[in-house]
């Protein structure tokens, strides 16, 4: 009878992990994450103590621990910038959340930018050593004209989240694709949103209708929970939503993440209403005259909200480290900038 194992996982009679069965074994002490005791289908009886292996990392802005009802307690690395994530002692198994920046609105009657796309990685076998951890950073909104695309986030060798979208502008530029998709801008004919790239997310909304004359309106960028809202087409006098991020609870807050910025709103005869951003840290749209809405709720910070002016407006910024887009404006002025992205790992002890 062994009197001592020190192992992460047993496979009964797999040669590939060098441990092999042809019987019951029986072992008074086993160091493990998790065992299933006297479990005749592999083999495996426990005869004594059971002790739980431990794991040691380093890395990230913060970090902390907490215990879930079900009394797992877990520890939580959170990244609000690039750096690298170091298994120190044992190989461990991770949960991870990466999110890419948020795309910027338009400056020109513009569209909400898209949300950075939305990943979520569970039980991924970290062995000891390093891990390049890269925070992607928002879109930087632009006076008058398109902002910037996103730019991805990644832990390791895993799948990278795509950057959001940028947002559209007046007349018919449509919004880009990315993490989740920018809203179009505002047009006399039709336009688009942007498409979800690797189903990290949604698509912007964009204008169903062709029309002519004032008001106009951009689409709201897409978010990782939902689709960015169409803007009214002729006649309207309604911007488009920001689409809802989604939530992730690795570091027991349970956030909102990666929600869509909201339309900019047109209207040169005065009133209507303005956008909102998706929950998560989307940005609002400024406006010409119509009503201000608030930027995205839930997040790990709000999303702006826009301003209105006829020239020299802002569409609302997407929340910082929540990926959001930012919003579109309403006529000439500043497009709201994407929010950077985030990583959080989080591992039991």
């Amino acid at each position: 009878m062994a009197s001592k194992l020190y192992i992460d996982e047993v496979i009964a009679s797999n040669t590939s992990t060098g441990i092999s069965f042809s019987g019951n074994a029986v072992f008074s002490k086993v160091i493990t994450d998790e065992v299933i005791a006297s479990n005749t289908s592999i083999g495996l009886q426990i005869s004594s103590n059971i002790i739980k292996g431990t794991h040691s990392a380093i890395g990230g802005n913060t970090t902390g621990t907490y215990t879930t009802t079900e009394g797992v307690t877990y520890k939580y690395h959170t990244f609000l910038s690039s750096g690298t994530f170091s298994v120190t002692s044992s190989n461990l198994i991770a949960d991870i959340l990466v999110v890419g920046g948020g795309g910027a609105g338009g400056g020109y009657v513009g569209g909400g930018g898209g949300a950075g796309g939305f990943q979520e990685f569970f039980s991924q076998n970290l062995s000891t050593g390093n891990y390049t951890v890269t925070v992607g950073g928002g879109g930087a909104g632009a006076t008058d004209t398109i902002g910037s695309d996103g730019s991805p986030s990644s832990f390791g060798t895993l799948q990278e989240s795509k950057g959001g979208g940028r947002g559209g502008i007046y007349n018919g530029v449509s919004g880009n694709d990315g993490g989740s998709g920018g809203g179009g801008g505002g047009a006399e004919g039709q336009t688009t949103g942007g498409s979800s790239l690797l189903a990290q997310g949604n698509e912007g909304g964009g204008q169903e209708m062709s029309r002519s004359g004032s008001p106009t309106c951009g689409g709201g960028g897409g978010g990782a929970g939902g689709r960015g809202q169409n803007h009214a087409g002729y006649g309207g006098v309604l911007a488009g939503n920001g689409g809802n991020g989604r939530q992730n609870n690795f570091d027991n807050n349970n956030y909102y993440y990666a929600g869509g910025g909201g339309g900019g709103h047109y209207n040169a005869g005065g009133g209507g209403t303005g956008s909102v951003g998706g929950n998560g840290g989307g940005g609002s749209g400024g406006g010409y005259s119509a009503s201000i809405r608030s930027g995205g709720l839930g997040g790990r910070n709000i999303g702006g909200s826009g301003i209105n002016a006829n020239l020299g407006g802002y569409g609302g910024n997407g929340g910082e480290n929540t990926g959001s887009g930012g919003g579109g404006v309403g006529h000439l002025g500043v497009g709201g900038s994407g929010g950077k992205g985030i990583v959080i790992v989080r591992y039991r002890i």
